[in-house]
């Protein structure tokens, strides 16, 4: 049977997790129009889901750890789903700050306890499990953005939207939790409670700045490229809903396809290999103005960031310096601060001079991710 495994199962589990997230990016621009806001605002109401993520991140690992991981996606999955729901359709830029924040708390109680497991489960069963996981979520992003970009270009309202997608998202959590049966505990894991605020530590800090800091380009990839798409180049619903499921496509091939790179390049070519590519994407989007090209950019971006968090996360928690939980969320916490922050400045950066200067500030990030994976080879 397709669940018959206990990686099946977890699989089926992030991509129900993740398929209202894929819904929700394409209908940024809808609620931008609807809602008439600017760049500045939109970037500032936008910030309330990886805030939300750095929240749950912070406040919930206790919780994680006492709930596990069935219970966690079981109570977090639809929590997220519905708190989206009501982001589409927020009234107001409050509103959707707020509806952003409950869905990025609930996400970052998911993303520790998915980790975990994932990396749990690597150890039991000796094969690669938690980039692939991530390329099942970001699959049913790539799903979701496929089945927005639709729905939006046949001029479905976004109530109707997501009257079919909550069901089939809520099936597959079911269909994948039924017979869940969490992995043992690793030999070295230590099993204190994880602190509310998780400090880094030298080692975390430096697979945050190798790894962590690519959701800048993730986040204006999910949040603006429908955006870029219709002010800079007049694409139509779909085409615009296309850039982000071409963006989803990459990250998904990148991560699927990592377990077997993995096994056959070493880990610092293999993510000198990964920032390269994502600078090409970040080049093509800056200049091109076919939407055909422009839509290639965002593949080459999509698939040159997928696998560096995943790697700095499955690193973090094989350290032995504290539990695996207190280091994947102290490394979140980081990350996702880059996220907090990525909205309001890209925001900014759009209304005081234009989307591709945004895209193009990522390359400085990279640069910087480039040099700590040299010097200081953190995936090694």
């Amino acid at each position: 049977m397709i669940f018959a495994s206990p990686a099946a199962r977890l699989y089926t589990v992030f991509f129900a997790a993740s398929l209202t997230l894929g819904n929700w990016y394409p209908r940024i621009a809808d609620v931008q129009e609807r809602l008439a806001l600017d760049s500045v605002s939109l970037g500032q109401s936008l910030a309330g889901l990886p805030f939300g993520i750095m929240l749950g991140f912070s406040l919930l690992a206790r919780a994680v750890h006492r709930f596990g991981f069935r219970r966690t996606f079981a109570i977090g999955a639809p929590v997220m789903a519905f708190s989206l729901v009501t982001a589409a359709l927020a009234p107001s830029a409050p509103v959707l700050f707020f509806s952003l924040t409950a869905a990025g708390a609930a996400q970052g109680a998911l993303g520790i306890a998915g980790n975990v497991e994932a990396n749990r489960m690597e150890a039991a069963l000796g094969r690669p499990i938690l980039v692939r996981g991530h390329g099942f979520w970001s699959l049913a992003t790539l799903v979701g953005g496929a089945m927005a970009a639709a729905f939006r270009g046949w001029g479905v309202e976004p109530v109707l939207h997501f009257v079919v997608v909550l069901p089939v998202s809520l099936l597959l959590l079911w269909l994948g939790l039924k017979e869940f049966s969490a992995s043992p505990e690793r030999d070295d894991e230590e099993t204190a409670s994880a602190p509310i605020l998780v400090l880094p530590t030298r080692a975390i800090f430096g697979l945050f700045l190798a790894g962590g800091v690519v959701l800048y380009l993730d986040s204006a990839a999910s949040d603006w490229s429908g955006i870029l798409m219709r002010d800079a180049l007049g694409a139509g619903a779909i085409l615009s809903g296309l850039a982000f499921a071409a963006w989803a496509l990459g990250q998904t091939s990148g991560r699927l396809i990592h377990p077997t790179l993995a096994a056959r390049v070493a880990q610092t070519p293999m993510a000198l290999a990964f920032l390269g590519t994502a600078a090409i994407g970040v080049g093509v989007i800056a200049v091109s103005a076919s939407v055909p090209i422009t839509i290639l950019g965002f593949v080459l971006l999509g698939f040159g960031t997928s696998s560096m968090l995943p790697l700095a996360l499955s690193a973090a928690a094989r350290l032995a310096e504290r539990a695996p939980a207190a280091s994947v969320a102290s490394l979140s916490q980081l990350a996702f601060l880059v996220s907090v922050l990525s909205p309001p400045v890209i925001g900014w950066v759009v209304g005081a001079t234009d989307i591709r200067i945004a895209f193009l500030l990522g390359l400085a990030l990279l640069a910087v991710s480039a040099a700590i994976v040299i010097t200081r080879r953190p995936f090694a």
